[in-house]
């Protein structure tokens, strides 16, 4: 299936969901984040502020920021900076995202990522938008444990690549 077929399926399949599913589906697949090893050894945690067709993570960021260090991307025009959560100083953004205000912080000193995507595989493939910043952004965070986070749903038999795809260690689905 085309790229472009599949984000279009993914993002209507996202959209139906009532908002109680979203919510189940969320408290879910955190919890099974936070079992993970990789959670409870990492001190930086690189999150997103969730469009309305992405798995709700701002309650799981709340939660986490008085025991770990949370960070968000910030869009700098076809990269993203990573900066600390502060809810306070969130700001509108690139594509309407909240994103944070403030100095970035270097994305090597990131130990988890959490990412959203249009759809991922079981070989760590992951579909995003279509712009490539996650894909930019993950080289420069060569220890870093990626790990792409989606309804049930996104989990696909496989998801098509190129070259400048960057898999994920772990997905969660």
């Amino acid at each position: 299936m085309m790229k472009i077929e599949l984000r279009r399926q993914m993002r209507a399949l996202c959209l139906a969901l009532p908002a109680a599913q979203r919510t189940a589906y969320s408290q879910a697949i955190l919890a099974q984040l936070e079992l993970l090893p990789e959670f409870r050894l990492a001190h930086r945690i690189l999150l997103y502020n969730e469009l309305p067709d992405e798995l709700p993570v701002a309650w799981w960021a709340a939660k986490w920021a008085g025991h770990k260090a949370i960070y968000l991307p910030r869009v700098v025009g076809d990269d993203l900076q990573i900066l600390p959560y502060a809810p306070e100083a969130l700001v509108p953004g690139a594509f309407g995202i909240l994103e944070p205000s403030g100095e970035p912080v270097e994305p090597h000193t990131i130990d988890l990522a959490i990412i959203p995507g249009r759809a991922f595989d079981a070989e760590g493939n992951r579909l995003g938008r279509g712009r490539g910043y996650y894909d930019r952004l993950l080289p420069l965070m060569p220890q870093c444990v990626t790990v792409g986070v989606g309804y049930p749903f996104q989990l696909v038999n496989q998801v098509p690549t190129n070259d400048a795809d960057v898999a994920l260690q772990q997905i969660l689905c």
